[in-house]
C-alpha cells in the first residue's frame, strides 16, 4: 500500500471559493459544479461519505462532457468516496461495485493518478471478484436520486474551514454541508459556526431539481481589553483607536496584531497579540519610566534648588540692606565714626552682591524649572504605523492532514484552481 503526503498545488480547498457578502444561490451549471465539488470535499473530510458521493456525482454531471480535464479528477474523488463508503457500511456490495467501476473508468480516461487508482483496485478486487453480479463497467450517471423524484434535492455548502452547522426549518443543527432531499417549496436555512456571525437564508426547492446554496460567513471580531493603571492612548497596528481606561473591549479583526499604549512619562508599551474570532483577549500594559521623565525630574529639582537659593540670597540681601539703612539713619543725626563708615560700606557691598546672586539664580532656576516642566508635560512616546498583519498562529504549523480525496478539480471563479494529492 502506497502512502503519499498531501501536496497542495495553487489554492487549498478552504480558499477554493471567494467569499461573497451574502449567501447566494448558484444558477450557472459551472457555478453549481463548483459548489457541489467543494461540498463533497467538505462532506468527505467530515466522514459523511454518502453525502460526498452525491455531491461528487452532481459536480461530475454538471461539467460538460467535453471537459475531461475537470471531469476526470472528479471521477477519482467519487471513487475514493465510494471506497470509503464501502468500508463505512460494513463492506456493502453496491459502493464496492461502483468504486471499482469508477476507478477502472478513471484509468481508461488516463487520469494523472494512475498509480493510486491501481493500488486502490488491487485492494478492492479480491472482494469485488466474489460478487455474483459484477455487471459491465458503467459510465457515471446522474445522481442516485432519480430526476423524477418528487423531492427537491438541496445542497448547502458553508464556506468555512470546519465546524459549521446547518439547521433546516428550525430543526436540529447538523454538521455542514447539507446534502439531501426536502419537500418542494421554501425552506428556512440557519447556519452557525464558532467565531462567525449566524446566517439566516431562505431557499426555494423544486421537485426533482437540484438547488445549490453557498453560504459565506462573516467573521466575528475578537474583543481586546487593556488592563493598566495609567491613562494613555491605545493604538492597534499603529492606528489610534481609544484612550484608557476603556469603556468597553475593542473590536479587533481576527489575526496577529500589535497593541500599543502611549502614556505620558513612560516608554511606549507594545505587545503582539493573536486575536481569535469572537473570543476575548486581555492585554496587561506594564510601563517603564522614560528617560525624558527622569530628565524632567532632574531639571525640576535643579530649578527648585536654584529658586530656593535665590530666596535665601534675597533674604540675606534684605538683611544687609537693613544694616546699611540703620547706619544712614544714624548719619542723619550725627557724624559716623570711621568704624561705622567701614561697616556701612561692607553692608552695602554685601547687599549688592547677594541681590545680584538672587537675580541670577532666580533667572537660571526659572529657566531650568520651565524646561523640566516642558519635558514633563510633553513626555509622550511616538507611535509608528505598523502594517496590518494577516491571520497566523504563533504555534508551530500542524502537520498536514492526510486526505483521500483528490481536490485537483476544486474550482475558483474563472476556472478550476486547486489540487490536493491524496493518500490511502
Amino acid at each position: 500500500m502506497r502512502h503519499r503526503s498531501p501536496t497542495f498545488l495553487a489554492i487549498p480547498v478552504a480558499a477554493a471559493l471567494l467569499l461573497a457578502a451574502v449567501p447566494a444561490l448558484a444558477a450557472d451549471p459551472m457555478d453549481q459544479a463548483k459548489i457541489q465539488f467543494n461540498a463533497g470535499a467538505q462532506a468527505y473530510s467530515a466522514g459523511k461519505y454518502a453525502e460526498a458521493i452525491t455531491a461528487f456525482e452532481e459536480a461530475y454531471n454538471l461539467v460538460p462532457p467535453g471537459n475531461a480535464k475537470v471531469r476526470t479528477p472528479i471521477l477519482f474523488s467519487l471513487a475514493q468516496a465510494e471506497r470509503k463508503q464501502y468500508y463505512a457500511t460494513n463492506r456493502a456490495a453496491e459502493p464496492l461495485r461502483r468504486a471499482v467501476q469508477h476507478y477502472q473508468q478513471y484509468l481508461a480516461e488516463k487520469g494523472t493518478r494512475t498509480a493510486d487508482a491501481t493500488d486502490a483496485l488491487q485492494e478492492l478486487m479480491p472482494a469485488y471478484d466474489k460478487l455474483q453480479d459484477k455487471g459491465p463497467v458503467a459510465p457515471v450517471t446522474a445522481s442516485t436520486t432519480p430526476e423524477a423524484s418528487k423531492k427537491a434535492r438541496i445542497t448547502i455548502y458553508v464556506a468555512v474551514e470546519s465546524g459549521a452547522k446547518v439547521a433546516i426549518d428550525r430543526g436540529p443543527l447538523q454538521d455542514a454541508p447539507f446534502i439531501g432531499e426536502l419537500e418542494p417549496g421554501r425552506h428556512h436555512v440557519r447556519v452557525v459556526a464558532d467565531g462567525y456571525f449566524d446566517v439566516d437564508q431562505d431557499i426555494l426547492g423544486e421537485a426533482g431539481q437540484r438547488t445549490t446554496l453557498e453560504v459565506p460567513m462573516q467573521e466575528r471580531p475578537g474583543q481586546v481589553s487593556i488592563e493598566t493603571v495609567r491613562s494613555g492612548e491605545v493604538f492597534i497596528d499603529g492606528r489610534y483607536v481609544a484612550n484608557t481606561p476603556l469603556g468597553r473591549p475593542l473590536d479587533v479583526p481576527a489575526g496577529l496584531h500589535v497593541v500599543s499604549v502611549a502614556s505620558n512619562g513612560a516608554k511606549l508599551f507594545s505587545h503582539e497579540v493573536m486575536v481569535e474570532r469572537g473570543k476575548p483577549t486581555t492585554v496587561r500594559a506594564v510601563f517603564e519610566r522614560s528617560g525624558q521623565r527622569t530628565a524632567s525630574w532632574v531639571l525640576l529639582g535643579t530649578g527648585a534648588t536654584a529658586l530656593l537659593f535665590s530666596g535665601v540670597a534675597t533674604l540675606v540681601s534684605l538683611r544687609q540692606e537693613g544694616k546699611a539703612k540703620d547706619l544712614l539713619d544714624a548719619q542723619s543725626r550725627r557724624n559716623l565714626t570711621q568704624d561705622e563708615l567701614a561697616r556701612y560700606g561692607s553692608a552695602a557691598n554685601a547687599r549688592d552682591a547677594w541681590r545680584n546672586a538672587a537675580i541670577v539664580t532666580a533667572s537660571v532656576g526659572t529657566g531650568i524649572a520651565l524646561a523640566g516642566a516642558g519635558f514633563y508635560v510633553f513626555d509622550k512616546p511616538g507611535v509608528q504605523f505598523v502594517a496590518p498583519r494577516g491571520p497566523r498562529t504563533t504555534e508551530p504549523p500542524p502537520k498536514p492532514k492526510r486526505f483521500d480525496v483528490e481536490l485537483g478539480a476544486a474550482m475558483v471563479p474563472g476556472g478550476w484552481g486547486a489540487q490536493v494529492q491524496g493518500t490511502f
